[in-house]
């Protein structure tokens, strides 16, 4: 019975297994169904009815851009301020990959469009025609896509705050206001947003691609160009809002269908965008030019530090002068030598007139000798003078 009892409990637990999976299967069946449908709806969105998508959604960017700052400082300030950095440069790699190849497959899909509006409508019917002029088709669909891409761009921050590189002003601040400005513009259908999708399109193949690069190990020597490139981006991002709002405000009646409101906001984000790259191309590659120059330099002094330490090694050259100090104190030695004399003359002049001992009489021998040879020679000239 027992055996039985526990074949039963196996065949059920089997069972709950079976459903589990079962479950698990029906839920991943639904969200690839959702997901299709949902791409599916995208493909089938008109240009008409971005207002709807945009409008209906309206607090999702807001939502999403508080939850983006509250996430990347609290991570880099509580989760990894005492963490070691996370770097998974394959992960990365891919990620960067994606967003280029995205990036290349957009540009290819808009710019024909954008080449034969200034073609056919010229600069001026660019900025001033209503966007159903180039909404609608391939040149629609990868701007909506654009737009929307905004929101996946937010993980480029996750990688830079979990292996704690430098999370700058310029960094968080572009990528927020990007998603609100792009889905204001999606909403208000921007007559000129065929240019910002355009351009910066055609930046971010270059940049995520640059990027990629980094990530396996073979960073270019070019970053100074795409840090030129997205500054150029941001002087053409002014001069095409300039020109909007130039036409809209001059010509009402020629260039109607322009967003005052979303003419303001793009000038004024592209016109701290200018100031910001300029910032930071200017320290980086300007103020700081010659740091990168003088990097074999300074690598230099660590291979030469042996030359650094010859005087250290030639110390004993700075010794000699310690070493012949011997030298000095034989002329300390010697000053006695020079005293002596001074001492004893007047000790070797009292024997003139006294009776020294015979201690010294011995030592003053040699010179009472001299005195003594000279007497015999005094005493023969009154000899000679007796004969």
């Amino acid at each position: 019975m027992s055996l039985l009892h526990t074949v039963h409990e196996s065949l059920q637990g089997l069972q709950l297994q079976g459903a589990s999976v079962g479950a698990a299967a029906v839920a991943a069946e639904s969200a690839l169904n959702q997901t299709e449908s949902g791409l599916q709806y995208l493909w089938e969105l008109k240009c008409v009815d971005w207002p709807d998508l945009f409008g209906t959604y309206a607090h999702f960017p807001w939502a999403m851009s508080v939850a983006y700052l509250v996430a990347i400082f609290w991570l880099r300030d509580e989760v990894m301020k005492t963490r070691d950095p996370i770097k998974p440069k394959t992960l990365l790699a891919l990620w960067n990959l994606l967003l280029s190849g995205f990036s290349i497959m957009g540009f290819l899909r808009v710019a024909p469009r954008f080449y034969t509006l200034l073609a056919d409508d010229g600069l001026k019917g660019s900025v001033c025609l209503p966007s159903e002029t180039w909404c609608n088709g391939d040149a629609g669909w990868w701007t909506l896509l654009f737009i929307l891409s905004k929101v996946p761009e937010l993980i480029d921050t996750l990688f830079i705050v979990l292996g704690k590189g430098p999370l700058i002003f310029l960094h968080w601040y572009h990528h927020v206001t990007v998603l609100l400005y792009c889905w204001h513009a999606g909403f208000v259908r921007s007559a000129n947003g065929i240019w910002f999708a355009c351009m910066n399109l055609l930046v971010h193949s270059i940049m995520y691609f640059y990027y990629f690069l980094s990530a396996i190990g073979r960073k270019p020597s070019w970053d100074y160009y795409v840090t030129t490139l997205q500054i150029l981006q941001m002087f053409v991002g002014v001069f095409v809002t300039g020109l909007t709002a130039f036409y809209h405000f001059t010509q009402p009646q020629e260039c109607p269908h322009i967003d005052r409101d979303n003419t303001v906001l793009a000038l004024l984000m592209y016109f701290s965008y200018l100031v910001l790259f300029l910032q930071f191309g200017i320290n980086r590659y300007l103020r700081k030019r010659p740091a990168p120059e003088l990097k074999p330099g300074q690598e230099k002094p660590v291979q030469n530090k042996p030359a650094q330490e010859k005087p250290v090694q030639n110390k004993p050259a700075q010794e000699k002068p310690v070493q012949n100090k011997p030298t000095q104190e034989k002329s300390v030695q010697n000053k006695p030598a020079q005293e002596k004399p001074a001492q004893e003359k007047p000790v070797q002049d009292k024997p003139a007139h006294s009776n020294p001992s015979p201690q010294k009489a011995a030592q003053t021998k040699p010179a009472q000798e001299k005195p003594a040879k000279e007497k015999p020679a005094a005493a023969k000239k009154p000899q000679k003078s007796g004969k």
